[in-house]
């Protein structure tokens, strides 16, 4: 049947194409999965914060309320949408 060859030429590609990817070592996926959680954790601060404000906050009033420095901030958004495409 052609279906059935077609089916099969399709997963066969599939896997060609998924094993060109070379996969995570365990401490690349626990380092990855802290950045996006740090990430998510920051981004709640800052929703909290839209939502008390009324307003979109200021770089410098995430920091601190997040009580990290704005250059720390800016990169564990960095480390964290980075860390969220890879993982």
């Amino acid at each position: 049947m052609k279906t059935k060859e077609t089916a099969k030429d399709s997963v066969r590609a599939y896997l060609r194409e998924i094993g060109r990817v070379p996969l995570l070592t365990h401490e690349e996926e626990i380092t990855l999965g802290k950045q996006v959680q740090y990430l998510n954790e920051l981004q709640q601060v800052c929703d909290r914060l839209t939502e008390e404000l009324d307003r979109q906050p200021t770089p410098s009033e995430w920091s601190l309320a997040a009580q990290i420095s704005e250059e720390t901030l800016q990169i564990a958004l960095s480390q964290g949408e980075a860390a969220k495409r890879k993982w």
